[in-house]
């Protein structure tokens, strides 16, 4: 037959049991509702702009001398026609 200390300690052991249930299923209640999933991923989104924003600066920062020559270049590529004109311009009054 099973004795008192025996069944003290199961219904211990049935007691402790059940409270990590009750605190696994807070611990989920919590991780799971609506607000705490937005909050992580409005989390994420924002550590993804951070990084997308570090890494754009330092390729900017990288690229600067190219994108400052295409400038240059683009400038005189638009003005070439003006220009021309003008050395034509003073070509015609000088002779």
């Amino acid at each position: 037959m099973i004795e008192r200390d025996e069944i003290e300690r199961l219904e211990q052991q049935r007691k402790d049991a059940r409270q990590i249930l009750r605190s696994d299923g807070q611990k989920a209640k919590e991780l799971l509702k609506p607000s705490a999933i937005f909050d992580r991923w409005k989390e994420t989104q924002l550590d993804k702009l951070l990084s997308a924003t570090e890494s754009g600066k330092v390729i900017a920062k990288r690229s600067f001398p190219f994108v400052g020559g295409a400038a240059v270049g683009a400038l005189i590529f638009a003005g070439l026609k003006p220009i021309i004109s003008a050395v034509r311009k003073i070509r015609n009054k000088e002779s």
